[in-house]
């Protein structure tokens, strides 16, 4: 064991021994073949793992004896009864043996060395010099040697112009010096025609592709130092502006000013969050996952937003959280595309009522600085997941662009993240976002004129959205209203019905309205608001 040691250290190729007593048809037979199906293999360190079909092993007629290139195994290891022992030197693809450690969490000298690549001539030397050092310290005689080579046996010949040295280095090297150079680090050169030379890689050189790699080995034993500083011929060019990574950083401004912190999340997540939101069969799974509970791509950033939560609101009774993310969606090739989303919750333990109104209105405020008008909310009839309240829950729409949604969270997943108060969450389309925010904007100015502001409330039946209050308003009122804004709702305990005020702003462009003008538009709203059913009260 200390000579194989000992030789991996000194020559670069592991080797691994066995126990000539321990492996099966008359302790001869050694085969390099893929792992079985359901096979098992308990290591020098007493570990036991399941093979994967796609695992180079080490085996005799009957079983898997080691885990190449990576570590042996616990019945074939040497003992202090062993007395005859199988050597075995070899070289593996670093690529296979890259996947079997990442499969297993495996990490040995050996594992580390082939999977960086070594040349296959390193076997047969590492060999002979373990043969050497068994022979002379303890006392080994050799009965037989069997040796399969597939290997290339001819070296990697590079054509090589000298001329090149000096464009690419920026400085003249005298071509001998080129050639000495070369052939002290390994390499053999032999001269053509026309000044071209024809360069032998050595064997450990597995680095060299080409000829700028000889380039850089002759200006590094030249020294780099030597390299003339030299202005740039090109003209610097300023980079382009990454529009939407500047959008990106003014959402995160507009939100941090209406009161949300940002939080970070796993772009994963497990199947217990897929299960509880009800968002089966949209998920792509990772075929090898950190854990069990980042096991597939997410589709959406609620179920993070969710566990932030449930985490804080053990400290703070309320808060307001938002995340900027991506989201994995199936495309038309049934291969995963990616979308960047913002979503948010709200949270209040004691202002659960009108919490849903307070989100909504945050974000009103965000969509009317990035959109430049106003947006709309309107009921649902179905959502493709199980984490919304269907009758409490609104789809956002601007500029007749559909964006995302807003409502209160299911009770079921409340419960199962924990959380035993309401929560509002909502989830926008960043890419739609974006596009609106560089829509051409039209200003307006100022105002000339006083505005005239009154207030009108009315009772509505309980299925009566508040959008359609507003369209019938304005509808009514004419160009001279500027702004209809809902600030109070009140629901009766019977919760047949329910009490909305709004505040109405008045005003003309050319002149100043009076105030007989403003009760005729009050007596038109009200009209047309009692034809939709509406209670308008009066005083």
């Amino acid at each position: 064991v200390d000579v194989t040691n000992y030789v991996m250290l000194e020559i670069g190729n592991p080797l691994h021994a066995f126990d000539h007593s321990r492996i099966e048809k008359n302790g001869v037979s050694i085969v390099v073949r893929k792992a079985k199906k359901d096979e098992q293999l308990e290591l020098l360190d007493e570990t036991n793992i399941d093979l994967d079909t796609r695992d180079i092993v080490i085996a005799d007629e009957g079983k898997a004896l080691a885990l190449a290139g990576i570590k042996g195994g616990k019945y074939s290891g040497i003992s202090n009864d062993t007395t005859d022992i199988i050597l075995e030197a070899a070289n593996f693809n670093r690529l296979r043996i890259r996947k079997s450690r990442q499969c297993h969490a495996l990490s040995t000298e050996s594992q580390m060395r082939f999977e960086k690549g070594l040349s296959p001539v390193l076997a047969q030397r590492a060999m002979a010099r373990a043969i050497e050092l068994l022979k002379e310290h303890a006392g080994a005689d050799l009965i037989e040697i069997v040796d399969i080579d597939t290997s290339k046996k001819e070296k990697q010949s590079l054509k090589f112009q000298p001329r090149s040295v000096e464009s690419l280095l920026d400085y003249e090297i005298d071509q001998k010096e080129m050639i000495a150079t070369l052939n002290n680090l390994g390499f053999e050169t032999n001269e053509i025609k026309n000044n071209e030379l024809e360069v032998l890689v050595p064997y450990w050189r597995l680095d060299i592709e080409g000829g700028e790699d000889l380039i850089e080995e002759i200006g590094r034993m030249a020294g780099y130092e030597k390299i003339p500083e030299t202005a740039l011929v090109a003209p610097v060019k300023i980079a382009p502006v990454n529009s939407k990574r500047e959008f990106e950083w003014e959402l995160r401004e507009h939100m941090a000013g209406l009161g949300f912190d940002e939080v970070t999340n796993y772009s994963f997540y497990g199947q217990d969050d897929i299960d509880i939101c009800g968002l089966r069969d949209k998920c792509f799974q990772i075929e090898n996952p950190l854990s069990q509970e980042l096991s597939s791509t997410r589709v959406s950033l609620i179920p993070g937003i969710l566990k932030n939560v449930s985490h804080n609101k053990k400290n703070y009774p309320n808060f307001s959280i938002f995340e900027l993310g991506r989201v994995f969606h199936r495309g038309s090739d049934n291969q995963p595309k990616e979308f960047n989303t913002l979503a948010g919750a709200v949270y209040d333990e004691k202002n659960g009522k009108s919490l849903f109104y307070e989100a909504k209105g945050r974000l009103e405020e965000l969509l009317k600085r990035i959109t430049g008008s106003d947006a709309q909310f309107s009921s649902i009839d179905e959502m493709d997941n199980d984490i919304y309240h269907l009758t409490r829950t609104a789809k956002i729409t601007a500029n007749k662009k559909d964006l995302g949604f807003i409502g209160e969270v299911n009770s079921k997943v409340l419960k199962n993240y924990g959380i035993k108060k309401q929560a509002i969450v909502f989830e926008i389309d960043f890419e739609m976002l974006y596009e609106l925010s560089r829509s051409e904007k039209i200003y307006q100015p100022l105002k000339k004129y006083p505005e005239i502001l009154r207030d009108i409330s009315m009772f509505t039946d309980n299925k009566t959205e508040s959008a359609v209050c507003v369209s019938t308003i304005k509808k009514a009122a004419g160009d001279e209203l500027i702004e209809a804004k809902l600030f109070d709702v009140y629901i009766d305990k019977d919760k047949k019905r329910r009490s909305l005020a709004y505040h109405l702003v008045f005003g003309k462009e050319d002149g100043t309205l009076t105030s007989d003008e403003v009760d005729k538009r009050i007596e038109a709203i009200t009209v047309e608001l009692e034809k939709t059913g509406a209670e308008v009260r009066k005083k």
